[in-house]
């Protein structure tokens, strides 16, 4: 990894510099990256701390054997008053973590027909060997102001050694057609050993729409690939 870009502005209206920083990551890995975490830290003449970012995106997708420049600070400025009023000798330690996906089909899981009625998919699922899925259940309960009301729950384990950056679940609500209705997701960190409940959630759903509906249900986790850090002196944007 080189940093291609770190840049300050002049102090605007407010004493504030901005700064602009990117990275090129180069993947020379047989994996898509599907997830990057990036980090950066901005300290002044005196190696003092001024200001900082850290960020996740799925968004940054690199493919195997390619290369793609990575944002690394966002909106990030400081007061001028941390760096003598100048970019000039602001320096940037930046860490780049690049992390593989482990798509997995869970199933599908029936829409309950009606309030009272439960459904569930009673298997464990391996999340690419470092997590276990321990089954849906979805439960129907009284439905309120013309809307049926769910309470849908599964679990993911990391079965690992390792630190999980997300393991994910994702849930799409398609009707008796096929055509998608709804859909939700959500995902979380999971140190090692750890277990994280998901509670999927769901509104305004129109029992006559739902009729013969189904859930489609995936999980991903999210294992790294590489480590990268550079620093860079700050140079006065020409923008």
């Amino acid at each position: 990894m080189k940093i291609n870009k770190f840049t300050y502005q002049k102090p605007d209206s407010d004493g504030e510099i901005r700064f602009d920083c990117s990275t090129i990551v180069e993947n020379k890995t047989d994996f898509d990256i599907e997830l990057v975490r990036t980090s950066i830290i901005i300290v002044n003449g005196n190696n003092v701390t001024v200001c900082g970012y850290e960020n996740e995106s799925d968004s940054d997708f690199i493919s195997a054997k390619d290369s793609a420049e990575v944002d690394v600070a966002g909106w990030l400025s400081c007061d001028a008053r941390t760096l003598n009023g100048s970019g000039e000798n602001a320096k940037a330690y930046v860490s780049v973590v690049t992390y593989k996906r482990e798509f997995v089909k869970v199933g599908q899981l029936p829409f309950p027909a009606k309030p009272g009625d439960y459904t569930e998919i009673n298997k464990v699922v391996s999340l690419g060997g470092v997590a276990d899925l321990m089954g849906v259940s979805c439960l129907r309960k009284k439905d309120e102001d013309g809307s049926a009301q769910l309470e849908m729950r599964s679990a993911i384990r990391n079965s690992s050694k390792d630190y999980i950056a997300r393991a994910q679940l994702d849930v799409k609500l398609l009707d008796q057609r096929d055509a998608e209705i709804t859909d939700s997701y959500d995902y979380y960190s999971l140190p090692s050993k750890a277990s994280q409940v998901y509670s999927p959630s769901f509104w305004d759903l129109k029992p006559k729409k739902c009729v013969n509906a189904n859930f489609n249900i995936s999980a991903s986790v999210y294992t790294p690939v590489e480590r990268y850090t550079a620093e860079a002196s700050a140079t006065l944007s020409e923008d």
